[in-house]
């Protein structure tokens, strides 16, 4: 009997975990308001950049870095 006890326990904490994890992610996605994808996107930090804006911003230092070492190349 106490096996089939500590089943019901485990079996209980998993449950408690995966209504956790829903709860979790239906505030995330704004109660399914939107696509975890688009949440993730929406999402922004203290700079109040996005993932797409940080894309942008490296891309463009990149560019940035790519010029200066043409320059200096070239003197």
């Amino acid at each position: 009997m106490a096996d089939l006890d500590r089943i019901a326990d485990l079996l209980e904490e998993l449950i408690d975990e995966i209504r956790g994890l829903r709860r979790e992610f239906n505030e995330f996605t704004g109660y399914n308001t939107m696509k975890m994808s688009e949440a993730v996107e929406a999402l922004t930090g203290r700079t109040g950049y996005n993932m797409q804006d940080i894309h942008e911003k490296l891309c463009e230092a990149v560019a940035g870095i790519g010029s200066l070492e043409t320059t200096i190349d070239l003197k």
